[in-house]
């Protein structure tokens, strides 16, 4: 009896464990003609054990004119979520957020989503992806959640708030919402129940530079017609407020010494590239390490960096990628024309993108 029991719990272990499995690797939507979908380990998170250095990063910088200020021990990993929260600190900058962004930038053709649970705070909880800096970026927002504004705007608890944005030398040269409230959606399940209430699954497909859809919980929400957007972005959340009514206003001092509200969690991030059919995948480091077939030394470089394992008689198009997504070098090399000269960058960590025929490689560099 005892082993019929153990089996029955052995079944059921692994019925779960093939499930998640198949939840992880279902497409997230239909894929670009003439392509298929290929999961980005670089991108993807179930945050089921520690926080993943080499994946994130918690950058520092603040907004502008609020009372935000991050801070790197207000967001982790445990209790398989990546938690973000803020909490009361004292001055001008009170409110302590924090921000986890990506390591790794994507661009189109690409989907990313993530099952996320706001805070109870009137603040930002958010999902987006950017390139650049203040005066020279591009952004894809994909969630801006506030689902206790302390004004102005009452259907924010049911809001998304997505948009893309373009700024070039300090100049919004192109903005288009896609705002999307839920309470319109008369079959969703959820159309009353805010962000904080509970875990709502959502993302962007970026399908080209001019074109992005908006999803939650798996539907399309809407779709935005862009102004060229050409650069790799990387992945960040963050939580944070100002005393602007388009935020929601302010948040409440109080309110940030209390655990229980202060706090967005995001259960997962997956994140999938649209894959030429017939090319072959190579989409993050491990998997570029494991293929053994191209690679660069040294990683850590001065002057110039080799590209090693090129096929005699191919020619081989780069271009070397700043982490801020500007493409900074670009040419061709070839197995007797091997070297990329770097001696003209700033330090930094740089990304290579190489295609020869069917194969795409990424290859990362860090410029001393």
């Amino acid at each position: 009896m005892k082993i019929q029991n153990t089996s029955k719990h052995s079944l059921i272990i692994l019925a779960i464990l093939l499930l998640g499995l198949k939840v992880i690797n279902a497409q997230p939507v239909a894929a670009p003609n003439g392509h298929y979908w290929s999961l980005f380990p670089a991108l993807t998170d179930e945050f089921n054990e520690a926080f993943d250095s080499e994946k994130w990063t918690k950058p520092l910088w603040a907004y502008d004119n609020t009372p935000t200020a991050m801070i790197t021990s207000n967001s982790g990993v445990s209790g398989g979520n990546m938690w973000i929260r803020a909490t009361a600190g004292s001055g001008n900058k009170w409110f302590l957020g924090s921000r986890v962004s990506s390591k790794t930038p994507i661009i189109y053709p690409m989907y990313t989503e993530c099952r996320i649970k706001a805070s109870n705070l009137s603040a930002f909880n958010t999902f987006w992806m950017n390139a650049g800096d203040a005066y020279n970026r591009e952004e894809i927002d994909i969630l801006e959640a506030n689902a206790n504004p302390s004004c102005c705007v009452p259907r924010f608890p049911y809001t998304m708030n997505s948009q893309y944005f373009k700024v070039v030398n300090g100049n919004e040269i192109g903005r288009n919402k896609g705002d999307f409230d839920k309470q319109f959606w008369p079959d969703y399940e959820k159309r009353n129940v805010t962000w904080f209430q509970d875990y709502h699954t959502v993302g962007v497909y970026w399908e080209s530079p001019y074109k992005m859809t908006f999803y939650l919980d798996g539907s399309p929400t809407k779709t935005v017609h862009s102004i060229y957007l050409s650069r790799p972005m990387f992945l960040n959340w963050d939580i944070w407020t100002s005393d602007n009514w388009y935020t929601g206003g302010i948040a409440n001092r109080e309110d940030l010494y209390n655990h229980a509200i202060n706090t967005m969690y995001v259960d997962y991030v997956r994140t999938w590239k649209a894959i030429p059919v017939g090319y072959k995948t190579l989409n993050s480091d491990s998997d570029l390490s494991a293929s053994k077939k191209i690679s660069v030394a040294p990683n850590f470089v001065t002057n110039y960096t080799t590209v090693k394992g090129l096929k005699t008689g191919k020619t081989y198009k780069y271009q070397v990628v700043n982490v801020g997504g500007a493409h900074v070098i670009n040419g061709s090399l070839y197995e007797e024309n091997n070297r990329i000269n770097t001696e003209n960058l700033p330090s930094g960590v740089y990304f290579i993108n190489m295609a020869s025929d069917k194969e795409e490689t990424v290859l990362k560099i860090v410029v001393l």
